[in-house]
């Protein structure tokens, strides 16, 4: 509106698309095929065109990440080519590519030399996960129409929205940009941004609006002129302001997770049994050596495949110092494939007393679950497997402490925490498992929800209850704006966190900070 023009969605995604060609260079963001500047005040003129930098008409691609503003005379030019095939060749390509390098990283591989094969590639990816789909929707409309017989012959009562159909009008509305980060997920005019959890909702209101008479128009046009003329269909709001009352509403989902705090069902089981929750220790065995290191860990021993040495300082592991010596012999300035083949001919050779020596103990500090025998001697142990879940303590001091209580330690019968043994009169504050969410205040600020993301003795990892997607991967992206948030148990004290649950309608009950201000009396004797 402040450059003269409708507040549409047609409009902001072009908007979007223009800021895409150089994010960090206001002043000048060039067409990315002739380099021409493209400035804001021609964006909306005829002299701009948005082109389907692999063509549309090969690939019936029409996602943002598809999608570039440039010069009409270019775009005239490029045709129905890739743009490796329109200009691969030419004295022209090196400005194109240094340019494309300044995209979005899900537009960069389409000016690659082989982009189309790529792209086949992936829509047959694409196409089976289509039919899948297809057959879900079909087997959800048949159960709901079982649940809610038609009243009447042939009034069809319930019908399904197709997947292709619900982000045409998702993208025409200009509802992908309603999310937090769309800029990196998605955009105004591109696929929904999958990486916050709440695009379900954006979906759902979509199948709601997208009634019997948009079906069959699309359905006409579609017929009549195919994919290029379904793309012409306007769409209008559904009422007045619809597009921000949407964004209101989605700012205020409470996205909940299931949590899992170990209960195992018990179907299937014999009558009196019992199962474990989890997997309570590793599956290799340890020996101990009766030595620890500087840090008090056991140094504990194993063996290991031959095969699993890959440069010469991985031999200083090796627990018998004649074996290690004969290897350092035989492996000496050796490294890559030349190190591994010689590692492997290792037990043929007939110098040193190990021939046929396929397997070597190991040694490693590393804290291990004991195993004692009857008489209650350690004769082996093991490593624990999975950590059940993360306790927070106050001390006498008023210092907030953690525990982390491991799968193996939680089904011990009359498991007693190191912490409580040494401190009787601590005061647990927290007890936490995976997916359970907090309610934090970081600097004294507003309420935040963060869900517990993973944890273990040296870290506490949370994060924001809509973030989906990989989180590990989206953290270590350096582009990616998600980052884990690592609070120490001090930290959370900090930020007055206390555990909160959310109902089926996605009220936070949350109890406050401190949860409770008072202790109860303790009754007197006698």
């Amino acid at each position: 509106e402040e450059l003269g023009q409708r507040n549409s969605g047609a409009n902001r995604a072009l908007l979007k698309l223009w800021e895409e060609l150089d994010s960090d260079n206001v002043l000048s963001r060039p067409c990315t095929y002739c380099g021409q500047p493209i400035g804001i005040d021609t964006l909306f003129s005829n002299s701009v065109n948005v082109d389907h930098i692999l063509p549309f008409a090969l690939t019936l691609d029409d996602s943002n990440g598809n999608k570039i503003v440039c010069h009409t005379h270019c775009n005239q030019a490029k045709h129905r080519q890739s743009p490796f095939d329109a200009w691969g060749h030419t004295a022209r390509w090196e400005g194109i590519a240094a340019r494309a390098a300044r995209l979005p990283k899900n537009k960069r591989w389409r000016f690659e030399p082989d982009a189309m094969e790529k792209f086949r590639d992936e829509s047959g990816f694409q196409a089976r996960h289509l039919v899948d789909t297809q057959y879900l929707a079909r087997l959800s409309r048949e159960y709901l129409a079982t649940l809610y017989p038609e009243k009447g012959e042939g009034s069809g009562h319930i019908w399904v929205s197709p997947g292709r159909l619900t982000e045409m009008v998702r993208r025409k509305l200009g509802l992908n940009d309603l999310l937090p980060d769309h800029n990196f997920g998605g955009g105004a005019d591109q696929a929904k941004n999958r990486l916050d959890h709440r695009h379900h909702a954006i979906d759902a209101v979509v199948v709601a609006i997208v009634d019997r008479r948009m079906l069959n128009e699309i359905a006409r046009v579609s017929g009549q002129e195919g994919a290029e003329g379904r793309e012409r269909i306007i769409i209008p709001d559904p009422w007045d302001g619809f597009r921000d009352d949407l964004r209101t509403a989605v700012n205020a989902i409470t996205v909940s997770h299931r949590t899992d705090h170990g209960t195992a069902s018990k179907a299937g089981l014999p009558k009196g049994q019992d199962a474990t929750a989890g997997r309570l220790q590793n599956d290799t065995a340890y020996g101990f050596t009766g030595e620890t290191d500087a840090k008090g860990n056991s140094i504990v021993v194993r063996r290991v495949p031959l095969s699993s040495f890959k440069k010469l300082t991985d031999l200083e592991r090796v627990r018998d110092p004649d074996l290690k010596a004969a290897l350092y012999q035989h492996l000496d300035g050796l490294e890559g494939k030349a190190f591994e083949k010689a590692i492997g001919e290792f037990g043929d050779r007939e110098w040193h007393a190990y021939r046929n020596v396929r397997r070597v103990r190991v040694v490693e500090p590393l804290t291990v679950i004991p195993i004692r025998d009857r008489n209650g001697r350690i004769y082996k142990g093991y490593k624990g497997d999975s950590n059940y879940r993360y306790d927070v303590w106050e001390l006498p001091d008023g210092k907030w402490v953690n525990e982390v209580v491991s799968m193996f330690d939680a089904h011990q019968p009359g498991w007693l925490s190191g912490i409580r043994a040494a401190n009787p009169t601590a005061r647990k504050i927290l007890s936490l498992h995976r997916d359970d969410v907090l309610a934090i205040e970081r600097n004294g600020g507003d309420r935040e929800l963060v869900r517990v993301v993973k944890f273990s003795e040296k870290q506490f990892a949370v994060a924001p209850p809509n973030e989906g997607g990989a989180l590990k991967g989206r953290d270590a992206d350096k582009d990616d704006p998600f980052k884990y948030s690592y609070p120490s148990p001090n930290t959370l004290k900090a930020w007055h966190a206390r555990q909160v649950r959310i109902d089926e309608i996605g009220r936070v009950l949350d109890p406050g900070f401190p949860p409770r201000k008072a202790r109860r009396k303790t009754r007197k004797p006698g």
